[in-house]
């Protein structure tokens, strides 16, 4: 491996580091120096390009050498690199489309701007400061801009990969969020909701439990189909794809299907919608297309406003409500995880704030044990929410 630090006259600094294609010390010596002379004279990467061949080249010993070319071609920009990076990575590792389109965006509004004339091997720590900078100053959120950064990263990690080289260390500098508890209705404000959605009718009734009652995502909503419920041997959901901008996507987001047992009023809910013979979707909406993430928020917010909550038809509160219930009536956090379909434990501990009762009994207990006397009404301590899964969940039988 070949790696040169060349310094120009008008002060920048261009690294270079390049395979030689003859794997002997002196043939290296020698393309080193062709190299150092290439990048004096000015004519390093500007010369008309070929791809290597298979065998080693004869080492050409005049002054003006051509530019040292990758097996793709001479090395691209930033802005150069966007299709590659998303057709030769994103696309083959079967990204999800919402995380592809979420890519291109940041790419398009705030990484090619800002970087799009560098090289895509000169990427190093200081353009991620750089970067940072940028979207900071219009005013992003913390997790865009680490978006923002992961994607350089990723996008710039793929370039050697593809080479055959080793990527450099680069010090990206996420930003520390502050962790922010999730949004939830209590209990009186819940029930008063689902007692207003079936007012309104049974596709918002339907809504509401779909999503406070079984935990599914908006997607899953959308995507939600006859076939997926079943009521044998036990009422339960099947969940195994998702809908984004009318499409529907194999898999959850988590990426591993899940059964989410129903409760009784969820399935009285699914049996009181008018259901056709040859509809599909479990929701559609009256022009009999499938729902859309507008059409979901609009019907929420109306049965917001008919239960007199104050809200904007947030769906993942009610997925939020449904994990803090789990929570408040002790059901193990590795349940929890599952019925979600978290991929990490840790995004599931977030709503571990509901343990209020298990808090006050421990500090309670720093008195004496006459001074505890808070009881969980559930029969579960918070120990219990950290108990290991059962082997049944190991084993997946849970699914």
């Amino acid at each position: 491996m070949i790696d040169i630090n060349y310094h120009h006259l008008d002060g920048r600094t261009q690294r270079v580091r390049v395979t030689s294609p003859v794997q002997t010390r002196r043939g290296s010596l020698a393309y080193e120096r062709e190299i150092s002379r290439a990048l004096a004279s000015g004519t390093y990467r500007k010369a008309a390009l070929t791809q290597k061949p298979p065998h080693a080249p004869q080492l050409n010993t005049s002054h003006t050498v051509p530019p040292i070319a990758s097996s793709h071609g001479a090395t691209p920009t930033v802005a150069e690199f966007v299709d590659d990076f998303i057709n030769g990575h994103s696309v083959v590792e079967r990204l999800r489309d919402s995380t592809i389109d979420s890519q291109r965006g940041l790419l398009r509004n705030h990484i090619v701007p800002a970087l799009g004339s560098v090289l895509i091997d000169e990427v190093r720590s200081m353009h991620f400061g750089l970067l940072k900078r940028d979207m900071s100053n219009k005013g992003l959120s913390g997790k865009t801009i680490n978006n923002g950064l992961t994607v350089l990263s990723r996008m710039t990690r793929y370039w050697f990969e593809r080479e055959g080289e080793e990527p450099p260390r680069f010090k990206a500098g996420l930003i520390k969020l502050d962790e922010s508890e999730a949004e939830f209705y209590e209990p009186a404000d819940y029930e008063s909701l689902v007692s207003a959605a079936a007012e309104i009718g049974p596709d918002v009734h339907t809504i509401v439990l779909l999503m406070g009652d079984a935990g599914l995502r908006q997607g899953e909503v959308c995507a939600l189909r006859w076939e997926d419920v079943r009521h044998t041997p036990e009422p339960v959901l099947r969940i195994r794809r998702s809908r984004y901008k009318d499409k529907d996507q194999p898999g959850t987001k988590g990426r591993k299907p899940r059964t989410v047992p129903m409760t009784p009023r969820l399935v009285a809910a699914l049996g009181a919608l008018p259901h056709a013979r040859r509809q599909t979707l479990v929701l559609i909406r009256q022009d009999e297309l499938a729902m859309t993430p507008k059409a979901i928020q609009g019907r929420l917010a109306k049965a917001e406003r008919a239960a007199g909550i104050e809200g904007r038809g947030l769906s993942h509160k009610l997925r939020h409500t449904f994990a803090t219930r789990l929570i408040a009536a002790g059901v193990s956090l590795w349940v929890i995880k599952e019925l979600l379909g978290h991929k990490d434990l840790c995004t599931t501990q977030r709503y571990l704030h509901m343990l209020n009762g298990a808090s006050s009994e421990a500090i309670a207990s720093l008195a004496g044990p006459a001074a505890s006397t808070w009881e969980p009404s559930h029969g579960n301590s918070h120990g219990n929410m950290m108990a290991p899964p059962s082997p049944e969940i190991e084993n997946g039988q849970l699914e």
